[in-house]
Order: C-alpha cells, then sequence, then structure tokens
C-alpha cells in the first residue's frame, strides 16, 4: 500500500472440509482481484494433520482443529516474522464467516469479513427450533459469533444475512455492506447435442440429455431440505401421469433419507450425482424441465441464478435471500407443504412454450444484478475503507 498498490490477502478454508461453495467463492475473488491487476495471495489452512485421516467426521473433524487453530496460526506467525506479509502492506478479507476467529492473526491489518450466512450460530443460539447443536459446535459458533463482533468492515450477500447480523452483532454496530456475489461460472444455454454429450459421459447407462428432468442442488444438511423435496416429489408423482425423473446432485443421503426415499417408493425415479464441473452443471441445468430448490434457509442461493443463467425454469422457496435472488421469474412456493408446491410444481411444467418463453426471458434479466465485475469493484472500496480506518480517516465515499 505504500507504493499505491493495493495487495490483498484472502483467507480461505481448510481443504478437508470439504466447502465447496465457499471454496468457489475464494477462487473467484483470487482470480477477479488478479485480473484487476492487484497482488493477491490465497491462504488456506495447511492439510498437515488431517492427511493421517481425510474423514469429515469423528478423528478426521479433530484432526482438522489442530490444523486450523494450531498450524493455521502458527504458520502466519511465521510468515509474519520472515516479513512476507505486513500490515502496512496488505489488507487481509477472510472470505468466510465461519473464519473470522482467525481474525486475532490480523489485528494490526487492514480487515473486511464476508458474511454469508448465520444459520450455523442461529442453530447454536436456538433460533431454528428442531436443530440441535453439540457442547462443541455451540462452543465454536459463540466463538464466530464474538469474533465478527470485533470486526468493523462486513460485506454481507443478502440483505436477509445483514439482518441476522445487525440482530445479533448487538451493539458492536460494525460497518455492514451488501455486496452480491457475481455468478461463478459463465453459465449459458447448451443446445440439445452439446448437453446431451456431457450428460452421456457423467452417467452411463441413463441418457439424461435425451429426456426432461427436475434438477435439485444441495447437501445433506438439514436446511437444503432434502427429505421436503423427496415428500415433495411423492406428491407430484400422484397427481402425474408420467413425473420427470428427479436428478439429485449433493453428498450421500443419509439413513434419514434412504428410508425416507424407500419409503415413499421414489427409488427408481433418483439419479444421485456428486461433484460435477462447472461445465457439467451448466449442461444439466440447460436440458432440466426445472430446478427444484425448496430450500429452508439460505444465505444467498448459487443454484438458483446459476439455473436462470442456464435457460432453466426455476422453483424455489419464497423465503429469506432466495427472494432477493431468484427476482420475479422464480415460482415461489412454500417449502413445508408438500401438496401445494406438487401442484405448483405441475403448473411450472405444464407452462405453454410461450409462457416458458416469458420465464426464462426473466430469469436472463434478473443475473445481469450477479456481475463479477461490480461485486470485486465494491470489494476493493471496501478494501480501501478497511486501509483508510487503520490510517485515522472516516470511510471513503463511493
Amino acid at each position: 500500500m505504500k507504493d499505491g498498490r493495493l495487495s490483498v490477502l484472502l483467507v480461505g478454508n481448510y481443504a478437508n472440509d470439504q466447502s465447496y461453495s465457499m471454496n468457489k467463492f475464494a477462487s473467484m475473488m483470487e482470480s477477479s482481484l488478479a485480473s484487476m491487476g492487484l497482488e493477491v495471495i490465497l491462504l488456506r489452512p495447511p492439510v498437515f494433520f488431517g492427511k493421517i485421516c481425510r474423514s469429515y467426521s469423528g478423528l478426521g473433524k479433530w484432526l482438522g482443529y489442530l490444523d486450523k487453530y494450531i498450524v493455521f496460526p502458527l504458520s502466519v506467525w511465521w510468515m509474519k516474522m520472515k516479513g512476507e506479509i505486513n500490515a502496512d502492506k496488505w489488507v487481509v478479507h477472510i472470505c468466510d464467516h465461519s473464519n473470522a476467529p482467525y481474525a486475532y492473526l490480523f489485528k494490526r491489518f487492514p480487515l473486511v469479513q464476508t458474511c454469508h450466512d448465520l444459520l450455523a450460530v442461529r442453530a447454536a443460539l436456538g433460533d431454528i427450533p428442531g436443530e440441535k447443536i453439540r457442547a462443541t459446535g455451540r462452543l465454536l459458533q459463540k466463538c464466530i459469533l464474538e469474533s465478527l463482533k470485533k470486526i468493523s468492515k462486513i460485506a454481507c450477500d443478502s440483505l436477509a444475512t445483514m439482518g441476522d447480523c445487525q440482530r445479533l452483532l448487538g451493539s458492536s454496530q460494525p460497518d455492514m455492506q451488501l455486496i452480491f456475489v457475481g455468478m461463478n461460472y459463465a453459465y449459458r444455454p447448451m443446445d440439445k447435442i452439446e448437453r446431451s454429450g456431457i450428460l452421456r459421459t457423467i452417467y452411463k447407462g441413463a441418457d439424461i440429455g435425451e429426456e426432461r428432468y427436475l434438477v435439485h442442488v444441495g447437501s445433506a444438511a438439514w436446511y437444503k431440505n432434502r427429505c421436503g423435496l423427496f415428500k415433495i416429489y411423492g406428491e407430484l408423482k400422484k397427481i402425474m401421469e408420467w413425473t420427470p425423473r428427479l436428478v439429485l446432485v449433493g453428498g450421500d443421503f443419509t439413513a434419514q433419507e434412504k428410508d425416507l426415499v424407500c419409503g415413499i417408493g421414489i427409488g427408481e425415479n433418483i439419479i444421485h450425482l456428486q461433484r460435477l464441473s462447472d461445465m457439467e452443471m451448466n449442461a444439466l441445468y440447460s436440458g432440466a424441465a426445472a430446478l427444484v430448490f425448496p430450500s429452508l434457509h439460505e444465505g444467498f442461493g448459487w443454484p438458483v441464478v446459476e439455473a436462470q443463467a442456464s435457460g432453466c425454469k426455476v422453483l424455489a422457496s419464497g423465503r429469506s435471500s432466495l427472494l432477493e435472488a431468484g427476482g420475479n421469474s422464480v415460482s415461489y412456493i412454500d417449502p413445508e407443504d408438500y401438496c401445494e408446491t406438487a401442484a405448483k410444481l405441475k403448473v411450472l411444467l405444464g407452462e405453454s412454450p410461450s409462457e416458458s418463453e416469458s420465464r426464462i426471458k426473466s430469469g436472463f434479466e434478473n443475473i445481469s444484478r450477479f456481475s463479477v465485475v461490480a461485486m470485486t469493484e465494491k470489494y476493493i472500496r471496501l478494501y480501501k475503507d478497511a486501509i483508510l480506518e487503520k490510517q485515522g480517516f472516516k470511510r471513503c465515499v463511493a
């Protein structure tokens, strides 16, 4: 910063945690900032003890804690001791709210924090009925919340998340700004020949490129509401003579989900895919009759705008940030009213060609709000604000 060049140290996520969306966000920030001529380092906690056991639970989870909260702080301290990073040159951007406890490592640095959602914090506080968090989880979330209270520059993905921040951070009143996340890949409508070729390579034995199907993207996390999705699909089967198959992209089924799928009798209707590339997801969206996204809560809702950019119709929860992300082209539902949702999905699937074309066109118009360039420019202004604050000046006016 002394020579006038802005240098940004991005703090990303621990690899073994498999934080897919958070990893994409950090990588997107790295490439976008670099393309604008900034000096950028993306720093992630090293996998040291985690090499012993790469499981994401049990022993692997505790080994990960050693890497994240002992090895990583030591590595940052060593970088500072060697002069590789210093507060006179670098502004620090912690890319995930769950890493807010790292803020103490950068006390003298200009610091910006992105908050994608506070769902885990809310669950730990008992703010979400039915969601139980273990004692260690509650302790970690308390640490995250207390760390966020000490950070003065916070960017939120949505107004819904900003509202949670304002309520839970209380009197600390940091400078909070709304910065929509940008489109993380150049999604576009693919023609039938192109997408069919891609889809045949990712699911051998089922040519899903030649039929109508529904798609859902999401992990087994409670707020993704996959059990609700299966119940909605079960109700849809009752009211349609022919039901499109459900292509589910996400992690392994839980025992509860397996029992539910078996009990409803929809196992043969589900195609389960994992770890698709952006190009493969683009092909999947392009060939789908609709994205079905009945989440209970979201910090933003990337799959909604990804699907819209691919020319796919969307049925999603009319809750929190999804109303902000989806705009007017989405068919919104109550994710816990399975019968009504199935009825709305049937209507969406039965739209005329002109109705579908109008809805898809509206989706294309909506995604223009999620520019990576616009997002990055807003973050750069926030970085400059953080620098000025450390220097004792007032906030910049963008």
